[in-house]
């Protein structure tokens, strides 16, 4: 089903040349269609140059619906672009089951039986496995020369998957953008693409990828990030026959434009509530007004004593 006239099949074949596109669609409105996450750092600063040119764009609309994800390096640089203030700490954390020694790994390809992976991982709270240190910042610090002030639309999907999902989903945990499309391929509370074991069966030379490590990046489950799921679009665009099968136009865009001319964008923060610092209630200051009725009682008792 190759369909060479039907952009949703079309749409990775853009990428073929670049990891990353631009395009002025009009006087207002810039797109930017990221594919990868994996960028050396010719490419990021390659990539800043030409990303540079359209931060004057007060819409910014950036595609990330075939964008398998890759270096979190690379995604904490690019968050520095987009976030307009210090992100929230959502306390992530990242736990494995097993220091190491798998018996299973007598045919892993990266790993040995005998390794200990995870050296310095420390007993979770809960006694259930291992939690690892810390590999990237709680809390992102906007860049203060390049950053973009204007108004971001996010396109997500079924390609959206590992660090472009959690990209996503850090913008719109800090009310920074809005997503349009569908639902991410990777969960939004947590991803399992940190580090991996690729074994091959000895006798069918079948190899299996199995994820070591899982990388929760939020805990917090709310009605905008339903337990379970990816990161939910904010507008939706169901897949559709047309879509798949009909259209020679990108659908999921071009309704992203139409929000855009009916300044459809962010709403009520989903996250107020739970983000509010917790106010300790203030108690009445029973002891000082206590000290002042009795010295004023042990006055006016010894005024009458005295007369």
């Amino acid at each position: 089903m190759s369909h060479p006239d039907i952009d949703y099949h079309q749409r990775a074949k853009r990428y073929r040349n670049t990891p990353y596109l631009f395009k002025k669609l009009n006087d207002s409105v810039a797109y930017f269609g990221l594919s990868t996450f994996a960028l050396d750092e010719t490419q990021m600063d390659n990539l800043t140059d030409s990303l540079q040119a359209y931060f004057d764009f007060p819409y910014l609309i950036m595609d990330l619906r075939n964008n398998p994800g890759g270096d979190a390096i690379v995604e904490d640089k690019m968050l520095t672009y987009f976030l307009n203030k210090p992100s929230i700490d959502t306390k992530p954390y990242s736990l494995v089951n097993k220091l190491g020694k798998f018996h299973s790994f007598q045919y892993c390809l990266n790993y040995d039986s005998s390794m200990i992976i995870f050296p310095d991982a420390i007993k979770a709270p809960d006694g259930n496995g291992y939690v690892l240190p810390s590999q990237t910042n709680r809390q992102t610090i906007p860049d203060s020369i390049l950053n973009y002030k204007g108004k971001l639309y996010l396109l997500t999907g079924e390609g959206t998957i590992s660090a472009a999902s959690t990209f996503a989903a850090e913008l719109i945990r800090n009310h920074r953008a809005v997503s349009v499309g569908r639902e991410t391929a990777s969960g939004y509370h947590f991803v399992t693409a940190f580090k991996f074991a690729d074994i091959r069966l000895p006798h069918s030379y079948i190899s299996i990828r199995i994820p070591l490590v899982k990388s929760v990046f939020d805990t917090s489950i709310t009605a905008r990030t339903p337990e379970g799921r990816g990161l939910m679009p904010d507008y939706p665009v169901p897949l559709s026959y047309e879509e798949v099968m009909v259209s020679k136009e990108d659908i999921i865009l071009n309704h992203t434009l139409q929000l855009i001319s009916q300044g459809k964008y962010l709403g009520e923060n989903p996250f107020s509530s739970i983000d509010k610092p917790s106010k300790q209630r203030k108690s009445f200051p029973w002891i000082p007004i206590g000290c002042c009725f009795l010295a004023t009682y042990l006055i006016f008792f010894d005024n009458g004593k005295k007369k």
